[in-house]
């Protein structure tokens, strides 16, 4: 089903947060100059934001699943 496929593409990033960050670090070429800046810009902050950006994209979609199994069920019952 296309929704347990994008649930486990979103895990599989998940797991690997600290790759893509390494990763963006290497190519980012930004010249650091005149750029505001965060308060705190390390890579576990990276690492914990973009794990909640993860968990909401999980929690989001299983909610939505939930909702089209239920609409697909009621469906079947009303026709």
């Amino acid at each position: 089903m296309a929704i347990n496929n994008f649930e486990k593409c979103i895990v599989d990033a998940r797991n690997k947060i600290d790759d893509i960050i390494n990763e963006a670090k290497s190519i980012c070429t930004e010249p650091q100059g005149n750029k505001r800046r965060r308060r705190n810009n390390s890579s576990h902050d990276h690492r914990v934001a973009a794990s909640e950006v993860c968990d909401n994209i999980i929690s989001t979609q299983r909610s939505f699943g939930s909702r089209i199994l239920f609409f697909q069920t009621l469906w079947r019952i009303l026709r």
